[in-house]
């Protein structure tokens, strides 16, 4: 199955309207799941709230629709400490949305903190989160 740009744009603006009034982001040691519908993996390292309008209008990203993150409000104190793995976005009824790699600006992941590791009790601070969705 192949999608146009259109139709990418108006999925990933449907997909993340899920993650609005009420969306978080958690944090988690090691490989994420095999998707969504899978438990949750590795150890709790954070969890930190999103905006009310949790991402950007899609636009397209040339071969791929793109939403960025809006504000992503801090935790405070990280639950544990560790390398960030992965991430999921969970939206206010607690189900899981999307999933990705989680890291420091320079692994390549997809949810971008300002440190490589993560310390118990310290503030959690993510730098950059932008989604894509392909067309083809």
């Amino acid at each position: 199955m192949r999608i146009s740009n259109a139709a990418a744009i108006v999925a990933l603006n449907a997909m993340n309207a899920l993650a609005d009034n009420g969306g978080y982001i958690k944090v988690w040691s090691g490989s994420a799941p095999g998707t969504c519908a899978d438990l949750d993996a590795g150890s709790l390292l954070a969890t930190l709230t999103l905006s009310v309008d949790a991402f950007s209008t899609a636009t397209d990203g040339g071969g791929y629709a793109t939403a960025q993150a809006q504000v992503i409000g801090a935790d405070v104190s990280a639950d544990a400490g560790g390398d960030p793995g992965h991430f999921r976005v969970y939206g206010a009824n607690d189900e899981c949305i999307l999933q990705g790699s989680a890291g420091d600006s320079t692994s390549g992941a997809e949810l971008v903190f300002d440190a490589t590791t993560i310390n118990l009790g310290e503030s959690v601070n993510i730098v950059n989160l932008t989604i894509t969705l392909p067309e083809a």
